[in-house]
C-alpha cells in the first residue's frame, strides 16, 4: 500500500528502502528521509509507478551556539523511479559540511517545481546516470565532484531566466541547468563532468 510519513525519518544504518511500484509522501512534501552517521540508503523504484514525494537529505551537523559540535556523512543511491518536492524545496539536498558524502541517481526522474533539483553543497562524489533532473535551475553545486552521463538530462524550468550571484549560505534559483558557486566556508573544491550527448537545458534569456 502507498505510505504517508508525518515526521522525517533519520536513516543511521545501511538500508534498501524498495518501492514497489507505491507512492511514500510526506505529509506536507518536507523533508522525508535524512542519511546520516556514514549509512548508505539504496531507493529501488524501477518497478512502474514507484515514487517518492518529500526531500531527501544526505549529511547533517550539529550546532551549539552557533559552533559546529559535529558533522555526519551519508551516502544515498538511487535505482529507478519519480521524485518529487513542493514548492521552495529541492530533492536531493546534500550538508554543506560533509567531507566524504556520495550520491549516485540512476535511471530516475527528479523535479522541484520552483527549487533546485538537486543541491550539492558538501564535499563527496556525485553521479548523474540515464536520468532527468528538473529544476528551477537543475543542478546547483557548491563543492564536490560530479558527473553526468550521456544519457541524462537536465533541464532548468523557472519562467525566466535570471543571472547567478554568489549566496554565501543557500542558493539563488536561476533558470540555469548547472549552477556552480564556489564560496569560502564549504568543504573543498567543485569539479564537474558532463559526458558529450547530455542534454543540458537553460532557461532562454529576456
Amino acid at each position: 500500500a502507498n505510505g504517508t510519513a508525518t515526521a522525517k525519518v533519520d536513516v543511521t544504518k545501511n538500508i534498501t528502502l524498495d518501492l514497489n511500484g507505491k507512492t511514500l509522501a510526506r505529509d506536507n512534501n518536507a523533508a522525508t528521509l535524512f542519511v546520516i552517521k556514514d549509512a548508505t540508503l539504496t531507493i529501488n523504484g524501477a518497478t512502474e509507478g514507484s515514487t517518492l514525494v518529500g526531500r531527501l537529505n544526505v549529511g547533517d551537523s550539529v550546532y551549539n551556539g552557533g559552533v559546529r559540535t559535529a558533522h555526519w556523512d551519508g551516502k544515498l543511491v538511487i535505482n529507478g523511479g519519480t521524485y518529487s518536492v513542493g514548492d521552495g524545496q529541492t530533492v536531493i539536498h546534500v550538508n554543506g559540511d560533509c567531507l566524504n558524502a556520495a550520491v549516485t541517481i540512476n535511471n530516475a526522474t527528479l523535479t522541484s517545481p520552483t527549487d533546485n533539483g538537486v543541491q550539492f553543497n558538501g564535499k563527496g562524489t556525485f553521479a548523474i546516470n540515464n536520468s532527468t533532473i528538473n529544476g528551477a535551475t537543475a543542478v546547483y553545486m557548491k563543492a564536490g565532484t560530479l558527473t553526468i552521463d550521456k544519457d541524462s538530462k537536465i533541464n532548468a524550468t523557472a519562467e525566466t531566466w535570471t543571472a547567478p550571484v554568489a549566496n554565501h549560505n543557500g542558493s539563488n534559483p536561476t533558470g540555469d541547468a548547472i549552477v556552480m558557486d564556489s564560496i569560502t566556508g564549504y568543504q573543498g573544491a567543485i569539479s564537474l563532468t558532463v559526458a558529450a550527448g547530455a542534454q543540458v537545458t537553460k532557461v532562454a534569456e529576456g
